[in-house]
């Protein structure tokens, strides 16, 4: 992994991040980059016809993939991540 040490006022999103369907559910990962100011990172879920993000798990800033178990076949979901600062600030959505 690499690591970077950026100043606070530097976005607190993860802009980039994937998706991929497996039998065990949907797996969301992000590039693995290990940020000094970083505390953990906080996966949201929608379903594409719903406005509000709902929290599925916040994950240490060591972690680079979550496999979301709670998926169901029949839904088209959106996700986004957040992060988490040391000083416990969090991004936007």
């Amino acid at each position: 992994a690499y690591r970077y040490s950026l100043p606070d006022e530097a976005g607190a999103t993860v802009g980039i991040f994937y998706l991929r369907n497996t039998s065990e559910g949907i797996v969301v990962s992000w590039p693995e980059v290990l940020y000094e100011n970083r505390k953990a990172y906080t996966i949201y879920r929608r379903e594409a016809t719903e406005k509000n993000f709902a929290k599925l798990v916040t994950v240490n800033s060591s972690t680079f993939s979550y496999t979301d178990k709670t998926a169901r076949e029949e839904k088209v979901y959106v996700y986004a991540i957040t992060v988490i600062q040391t000083d416990g600030k969090e991004g936007a959505r």
